[in-house]
């Protein structure tokens, strides 16, 4: 399973004063690199924010493969890949699901081709189910239940879950 994650321009912007003592400039494939191998020792500590499930049951990914980072327009996209560890049909339904319960980090959709599930059928079916962007300088607009996934309610952080479901026949 592949993933690209494009971050916003704050976060980005933290991690490349990590890797550089000016942020504002661009970075060097190297330093990108080594900023791509702290994001998966990291991100493998909480699973990598993803779940896969077929027909409802669990699928096993195992760690990245392949990972890289690059930069544009001063933002940074992460992409890895990430084997599955039992054959997976193409029939059925197949759940994605990105979340990170604490809300340290919030994923949204970015488009409809957000999610590509290749080599499956044109009969299949995408629905992608997620929450919408948030405008955090408009603090009004932000809904309540973000607040309080904020503060450690479970809860109301599943409200912020991603999905994207595929039906095959």
């Amino acid at each position: 399973m592949r993933q690209s994650w494009t971050y916003d321009p704050l976060y980005s912007a933290y991690a490349k004063k990590q890797i550089s003592a000016d942020p504002r400039s661009e970075s060097r494939p190297e330093q990108l690199t080594g900023l791509a191998e702290t994001q998966v020792r990291e991100l493998g500590k909480v699973g990598y924010f993803t779940a896969l499930a077929h027909d409802g049951a669990p699928v096993a990914l195992g760690a990245p493969t392949e990972f890289g980072m690059i930069e544009r327009d001063r933002r940074l996209i992460f992409s890895f890949t990430q084997p599955l560890l039992q054959p997976l049909s193409h029939k059925g339904a197949i759940d994605i699901e990105i979340f990170d319960p604490d809300l340290s980090a919030y994923f949204t959709w970015p488009d409809r081709n957000g999610v590509l599930f290749s080599g499956a059928s044109d009969t299949c079916s995408v629905a992608l189910i997620g929450p919408q962007p948030l405008d955090l300088s408009r603090p009004a607009s932000v809904p309540q239940a973000f607040w309080a996934a904020l503060k450690g309610s479970t809860t109301d952080a599943r409200q912020f879950a991603n999905r994207a479901v595929a039906r095959c026949p």
